[in-house]
């Protein structure tokens, strides 16, 4: 079951129905939580710039994408979407689960939100072309005019920028190149400027017409397989009936809303899963499983292809199998064709995993982790998740061995499981049902997110419980120490990493380049480049070898 808070604090289903009780309440402890268990609702911070003192803005949407300040009032402008995950059923949800957003607020004012589509009803998963049309769909860039008179919102999944007025209504939209996100205004030349990430290039708007005059192309070196295979991601005008949604509106960016979702179908059949291990003997089979799925996390895109059996359940044999999704979700009129899906497919195989945050910079381990809620864990093996190998078994066979990927678990979980891998793990913290205040998600692990950490971690002993989260939380990087069907498409710790120097160079700032310089000739996994001015002109250099710079 999910829950929304409401403005009354009061915990509520999709029916209207009050489980407070069992969330914060007098029976709370059945659900795992403390009792007066909170969740934060943390959506823009606001710092005091003077005495750093840091206060948050709430109940403005889901997942805020951008803010703009509006120059003649002071007030700030999010924008970013609303995710329905409270209802339930995909019948219930099809074209309709997202919403776009904008909320203006004075510091620790009340926030006057608005929906950036205001044509739409969502009364149906479907509208004509044209209407479809006038949808933003992940917007990802806000800029005012200097009378806050007017702001420009940037639609990177519709390709377009919608106008909306100092009270936030929408005034009018036009359309730009693919991809925008990045906007700017110079006002006094009645001009602004566009970056459209997918095209490469930059579109000139007449801030007077509202429309395009010009498109300025640059340098891109984007491979042509993510060109191709982006937008069936990110296009909410190609892929969704109304036109503001997409794949990307759950998986954020490739990756996760973090949220759970109930897309179970009262009219649904039951699916079979063939090769599946549905017995705690681990023995091969076939097991059929519900339409009535219940809650189930987001997962995230980034290196899911290679492997045989998808979602949760395994019920997905591959990509293919989620074409459905585009018409009975996203209420698109088509699914994808089977060229789309295969261009699609590639591009999803270009998406590896971020470097990991609890690894050092050299891409080393580090015994001692501090997590999010400020308690730590260490451990003295490396190697908790091999563990004992008791009657063949430890936490790597299923979690991310290549072979088993293909197999499902329903031990004591109701229905057949695949155990996901651990990568990226720390995507998931942030629900700590023991305190009454940390919590940041209300999802944590499992299926159905309805665990903390500690509680997907459990062992014998709290020993043994912390040198695994030290294990689990670092495990991920190239190098090792998985192997063979363990790895993953993942990156250094140290990729991204940098140092500016503007005239001299400082001992601090020296003893960075020399450890750069030292991850990049002693990594297979890393390179270093250079960017600068040489005799008044933009440079860039590779690290060859040693010292040895080719620009």
């Amino acid at each position: 079951m999910i829950v929304r808070k409401n403005p009354s604090n009061r915990w509520m289903d999709d029916n209207n129905r009050d489980w407070s009780i069992f969330v914060n309440g007098g029976l709370s402890s059945l659900t795992g939580r403390v009792s007066n268990w909170d969740l934060a609702d943390r959506d823009v911070a606001v710092i005091n710039a003077q005495t750093l003192t840091v206060s948050y803005q709430s109940r403005l949407m889901t997942t805020v994408m951008a803010l703009g300040v509006n120059p003649a009032n002071g007030k700030v402008t999010a924008i970013g979407t609303e995710a329905t995950n409270e209802v339930r059923f995909e019948p219930n949800l099809n074209g309709i689960f997202i919403r776009v957003r904008s909320a203006s607020f004075q510091a620790g004012g009340t926030p006057d939100i608005d929906d950036l589509n205001p044509h739409l009803d969502y009364s149906t998963s479907t509208v004509s072309a044209s209407l479809r049309q006038q949808s933003i769909g992940d917007p990802r860039g806000i800029a005012w005019r200097q009378n806050g008179q007017q702001a420009f919102v940037t639609g990177m999944g519709s390709n377009n920028v919608v106008v909306i007025d100092g009270a936030g209504n929408r005034v009018g939209h036009f359309d730009v190149g693919q991809g925008p996100t990045g906007i700017v205004l110079d006002d006094t030349h009645g001009r602004g400027y566009v970056l459209n990430k997918f095209d490469g290039s930059i579109s000139t708007i007449d801030l007077t017409s509202r429309q395009q005059t010009s498109v300025t192309a640059f340098y891109d070196p984007t491979p042509t397989v993510i060109k191709e295979g982006r937008p069936f991601l990110y296009n909410t005008h190609l892929t969704s009936g109304l036109g503001q949604a997409s794949c990307a509106s759950c998986h954020v960016d490739a990756r996760t809303d973090r949220l759970s979702w109930d897309l179970g179908d009262p009219r649904g059949t039951m699916a079979t899963v063939l090769n599946a291990n549905n017995s705690t003997g681990n023995t091969q089979g076939t097991t059929t499983v519900h339409p009535m799925k219940g809650p189930m996390l987001t997962q995230t895109l980034q290196d899911i292809m290679g492997h045989d059996r998808l979602h949760w359940r395994g019920d997905r044999p591959g990509l293919s199998t989620f074409n459905p999704a585009f018409t009975g979700l996203l209420g698109a009129e088509r699914q994808l064709t089977g060229d789309e899906m295969a261009k699609f497919g590639a591009f999803l195989g270009t998406i590896h995993l971020p470097p990991n945050p609890y690894r050092r910079i050299d891409n080393s381990r580090p015994a001692t982790i501090t997590l999010p809620d400020g308690s730590t864990a260490t451990t003295t093996s490396f190697n908790a998740l091999r563990g004992q190998n008791s009657r063949g078994n430890n936490c790597l066979q299923c979690h991310l061995n290549g072979d088993t990927r293909n197999d499902a678990s329903n031990i004591e979980l109701g229905q057949a499981f695949i155990a996901p891998a651990f990568a990226p793990f720390y995507d998931r913290l942030g629900f700590w049902p023991t305190s009454q205040s940390a919590s940041t998600s209300g999802f944590g692990f499992f299926h159905d997110g309805a665990d903390s950490i500690g509680g997907a971690a459990r062992t014998t002993t709290a020993e043994r419980q912390t040198d695994m989260l030290a294990e689990i939380m670092t495990l991920e990087g190239p190098g090792g120490p998985l192997t063979g069907g363990e790895r993953r498409q993942d990156t250094h710790a140290g990729v991204g990493q940098q140092v500016t120097v503007a005239g001299a160079v400082s001992t601090a700032q020296r003893s960075r380049i020399d450890q750069l310089v030292s991850i990049a000739n002693g990594s297979a996994f890393a390179e270093l480049i250079v960017k600068g001015r040489v005799d008044g002109q933009a440079r860039g250099y590779l690290l060859v070898s040693g010292t040895a710079f080719q620009a």
